[in-house]
């Protein structure tokens, strides 16, 4: 976020319309700290579980049977039919039935999203 704020992009919070940008370059740092404290407390707790002897990553002996395999691929296809039956498009598919004749939406600028 502060890149952004370097790079002159406004802000409006939604949920504090107050913000300015002393407040939301604090929320910034505070929240890109709260990151970094989140990945060590990840990592030593990796490096514990390591000398612990816990395996880690891997299918941990645990691989589908071929049953669960078809399984899982029917319920897959199911959600998919279903979805279409509901016009649901997955994103591969929005692009592809999408018609170029069709206006596209303006945004706030005035300017037409492709």
């Amino acid at each position: 976020m502060l890149g952004l704020d370097k790079a002159g992009v406004d802000f409006i919070c939604a949920d504090m319309p107050n913000a300015n940008r002393l407040t939301v370059g604090i929320m910034a740092m505070v929240a890109e700290e709260e990151g970094r404290m989140i990945s060590a407390r990840t990592w030593a707790a990796l490096q514990a579980a390591k000398k612990r002897g816990t395996v880690l990553g891997g299918d941990r002996g645990r691989k589908p049977t071929a049953k669960m395999r078809k399984l899982s691929a029917e319920a897959r296809q199911q959600t998919a039919a279903k979805r279409a039956a509901l016009g649901h498009l997955g994103p591969s598919q929005r692009s592809s039935t999408r018609s170029t004749s069709r206006p596209r939406a303006a945004t706030a600028s005035g300017r037409r999203r492709r």
